[in-house]
């Protein structure tokens, strides 16, 4: 009889503690009667570090035509997606990067052909994640793509691999 008394009472002890647990949440008073901080609101979520390009190419975007465009300098896999803007002023691409990297896109021009520099640099030091990410890269040309052949490249600068 003893031990139900004192599991009873347990019992009873646990609910009251997580009553009390719930209503300081539900009052916005954290532990130590401190204030808990309100959930950020979708307008103070902070933008993601990649911010200064799209995540993806621009809608008013019109595609290179694939035979346009040389991929032998490239990984098979590598996303294949070039575009122009402004009346080809401007030459965008995908590029590829992932944990801690950002691609950026450089161009060299000549008559025949414009070849386009996707880079991905990794910082030297510091814990990143395996994932990989497609984000949208652009150039201005000195002169409008034209018919033009676009040569896609890709190098990645960083840490040398062990």
């Amino acid at each position: 009889m003893r031990r139900l008394t004192t599991a009873v009472g347990a019992g009873v002890l646990f609910l009251g503690i997580s009553a009390c647990a719930d209503s300081n949440e539900d009052s916005g008073v954290g532990l130590g009667g401190q204030p808990s901080p309100a959930p950020p609101t979708s307008s103070e979520q902070q933008a993601p570090p990649s911010a200064e390009e799209p995540e993806t190419r621009p809608a008013e975007a019109v595609d290179v035509p694939e035979e346009q465009v040389d991929t032998a300098a490239i990984d098979e896999g590598y996303p294949v997606e070039v575009w122009t803007l402004d009346e080809g002023a401007v030459l965008g691409a995908m590029g590829q990067e992932g944990g801690c990297g950002t691609v950026s896109a450089s161009a060299t021009e000549d008559e025949e052909s414009v070849t386009l520099l996707l880079t991905e640099d990794i910082p030297t030091s510091g814990p990143c994640t395996m994932d990989i990410r497609f984000r949208a890269v652009s150039v201005d040309l000195d002169q409008p793509l034209g018919d033009r052949t676009v040569v896609l490249e890709t190098e990645t600068v960083g840490p040398p691999s062990s």
